[in-house]
């Protein structure tokens, strides 16, 4: 049963009119569909391989191919792994083994371990796709396992190279795991973007994130800074929780929206200086541009205004700063070239991962370490709604209306007219709200964190952990 939806009207692009179909994302709540951006979709581009699952025997997943003229090697797949025997001979032969529908990380700091039994003369080589295997082997086969660097993402393949002599082996399993123990702390953070939350009592609430094991709290700016930050910000320190000031909305990437934050900024910077607890201070900005309702018409003059917004916002500050991003900006050529453009006013990326699957956390975070940057990886522990993206196909007849200057979400069909297009509903995509938040699933969050923060430790620019939806009084 399709669920009610309320009228709702944004700006067009003229050259939607000729497309066949449009996109409307929205959330459902209470069964009402609540559209916040529309859309022509995007044609189909070759897409970016996952990434190879860190910390976890990836041997099932493996491309196995014997090579060698003499054929003179056996391969068998089995309940334990990987059994290959190597009969003598004496051109080259071996297996090689090899992920080619996953990526592998960059800038990780991990070592590939090799486990099962075998011959001492079977060599061991990583090496890139289209590439011989060197003469001498990067490493022996030992009944003890072997521990390989990984120095290059373009490594994929991993070959095991015969004897001129018979051997055999039996692989049980291969992971890319971290090279060593990383022991150095790292942040664990949360935000906190009600004001009315510590003005009270900000003792109270520098007690209460502490004990909640925050180490880092990241304060959304008050309308005017006073006494009562200045309390706030010592009674963190106190606790041994760093603070930060924080400040953003989607209309910052506007210039009007700008104009004021720019002022806001100068008032704070001007209060932090002649405040000794507050020198120091990193700003972090949550602009999120994609919030405006005109972002899909044209998310690059959306991502352009970002760009100023954090270049003025960084020069009003007087240094570098911090930005929140979203996982998937870097899915966006528009994004990616923001990106570019702001990169020597950032000094770190907060990225909201807000996924629950911890592979899909990592899949999503791992380009952000490519960028050289301090990365901080958040999750999303609040209520979150269903989110919807609707399909709309042309039609005679139906409840999407597009004319030259506007899109309409209409409450009833109705036929086509002239000067205007219409679409009809064909089908809709929801997202579980579980897939998104930990929320209700506090166990479930924490078992996540320290799963993935073994792994992500083994990235050096890995600045620490951000849980979203933290309150001292339990709202979200």
């Amino acid at each position: 049963m399709a669920q009610a939806q309320s009228t709702w009207e944004v700006p067009a692009v003229k050259g939607w009119r000729d497309a066949d179909s449009l996109e409307v994302h929205g959330t459902i709540n209470d069964g009402v569909f609540r559209p916040d951006s529309i859309a022509v979709p995007s044609p189909p581009g070759a897409s970016t391989p996952p990434l190879i699952p860190l910390n976890q025997n990836i041997l099932g997943s493996a491309q196995l191919l014997p090579f060698g003229i003499e054929e003179r090697v056996k391969v068998r797949r089995g309940s334990r792994g990987v059994a290959f025997d190597c009969q003598a001979g004496e051109a080259p032969a071996g297996l090689i083994m090899h992920w080619p529908d996953a990526r592998l990380p960059a800038a990780y700091d991990g070592q590939w371990l090799l486990q099962g039994s075998g011959d001492a003369a079977i060599g061991v080589s990583l090496i890139k796709r289209n590439q011989d295997a060197p003469a001498k082997p990067a490493g022996y086969w030992n009944e003890n396992g072997l521990s390989l660097p990984f120095t290059d993402p373009d490594e994929h393949v991993i070959v095991f190279s015969c004897p001129a002599r018979s051997a055999s082996a039996l692989i049980e399993s291969i992971s890319l795991m971290p090279a060593k123990s990383h022991l150095a702390a790292r942040a664990r953070g949360t935000w906190a973007w009600r004001e009315e939350e510590w003005r009270s009592n900000p003792q109270r609430f520098a007690r209460a994130a502490h004990a909640a094991g925050f180490t880092q709290l990241a304060v959304q700016l008050p309308s005017t800074p006073d006494d009562k930050l200045g309390q706030l910000l010592s009674a963190l320190a106190q606790q041994g929780v760093t603070p930060r000031l924080l400040d953003g909305d989607p209309a910052m990437a506007t210039p009007e929206g700008l104009a004021l934050a720019v002022d806001r900024v100068r008032r704070l910077r001007s209060w932090v200086l002649s405040h000794a607890n507050a020198k120091g201070l990193t700003l972090e900005l949550d602009i999120e541009p994609y919030g405006q309702a005109a972002f899909a018409a044209d998310p690059e003059k959306a991502w352009r205004g970002w760009v100023t917004a954090v270049k003025r916002l960084a020069a009003a500050w007087g240094g570098d700063v911090a930005v929140d991003v979203p996982w998937w900006m870097q899915h966006s050529t528009a994004g990616t070239a923001a990106l570019g453009s702001v990169s020597a006013y950032v000094s770190e990326f907060v990225v909201m991962a807000y996924r629950t699957e911890p592979l899909l956390i990592q899949d999503a975070v791992e380009p952000w370490f490519r960028l050289g940057k301090s990365v901080q990886v958040a999750i999303e522990t609040g209520p979150v709604e269903a989110e919807v993206t609707r399909i709309y196909r042309r039609a005679s007849r139906g409840t999407l209306r597009l004319k030259d200057d506007a899109a309409t979400l209409l409450p009833t069909a109705e036929d086509a007219a002239p000067g205007g297009a219409i679409y009809s509903l064909d089908r809709q995509l929801v997202t579980d709200p579980s897939r998104v938040s930990f929320h209700d699933a506090h166990d479930r969050a924490l078992e996540v964190e320290r799963e993935l923060s073994a792994i992500l430790h083994s990235w050096p620019n890995f600045s620490g952990f951000r849980l979203h939806g933290w309150s001292i009084d339990g709202r979200k």
